[in-house]
């Protein structure tokens, strides 16, 4: 990892994530990967579809 982003990595990964359910971080990650238009859509309609 390069140490220039090590601090917010942390962040991430024990302050952000853990507010997360499993399910939730699953499909944010199938989202983020995907090249479907819905990563372009606003959290409040996501919300709706999962």
């Amino acid at each position: 990892m390069n140490a220039r982003y090590a601090l917010t990595w942390e962040r991430i990964t024990t302050g952000i994530l853990p507010q997360f359910t499993g399910e939730q971080q699953a499909t944010a990650r199938l989202i983020a990967e995907s090249h479907d238009a819905a990563l372009h859509l606003p959290g409040q309609i996501l919300q709706g579809l999962t």
